[in-house]
């Protein structure tokens, strides 16, 4: 995602080979992603989730992608926006390093919306067990009240899906896991 902007993609050489890298303009300080590289990965992640919703026609079982054409505002429609706020589904997200960013563009785009009385990116965002109230779409970060997860913690290991599935089975109302 943070590979392309304005329908370019950015590369770098390295011994013949090219590969994508963040454009500059996406580089904030201490090169966490900028404003507006938050901003893109929140719609995007407003947009997956609508997908998961059924925007589209879109069904389990059929590839899902988002990528910087995702980030368009314009293409999140209202109902599904509601739906996922009005569901009690949790989305749990773990991170390493600077997958905290599109955390971050969440918090950004839902306190820019709520200062104009617009509740459309309402978001609740705690650790992993955090209770709220029954509306607005509720991400549980990390897997403990740690917020960074390894590969090792999360995936990459026997005892990690083991930890995963004690997680998942403990919590039935997680809908999703995503580890950025």
């Amino acid at each position: 995602m943070e590979t392309w902007r304005n329908g370019a993609q950015n590369f770098t050489s390295f011994n013949g080979n090219q590969f994508p890298v963040r454009f500059t303009e996406y580089a904030g300080d201490e090169e966490y992603a900028s404003f507006e590289c938050r901003r893109n990965m929140a719609y995007a992640f407003w947009y997956m989730l609508s997908k998961f919703y059924g925007m589209d026609g879109w069904t389990r079982g059929s590839y899902l992608g988002t990528d910087h054409s995702s980030a368009d505002s314009s293409l999140l429609q209202m109902q599904y926006l509601n739906t996922i706020k009005e569901e009690p589904d949790i989305i749990h997200h773990v991170s390493r390093g600077k997958g905290d960013e599109v955390i971050n563009g969440l918090r950004e785009l839902h306190d820019e919306y709520e200062s104009m009385k617009d509740h459309r990116y309402f978001t609740n965002i705690g650790n992993c067990g955090t209770t709220w109230m029954d509306w607005g779409l509720e991400i549980w970060h990390g897997t403990t009240l740690l917020d960074y997860v390894s590969p090792e913690d999360y995936y990459k290991t026997p005892e990690a899906r083991a930890n995963l599935n004690d997680i998942f089975t403990e919590n039935p109302e997680i809908k999703f896991s995503m580890f950025s």
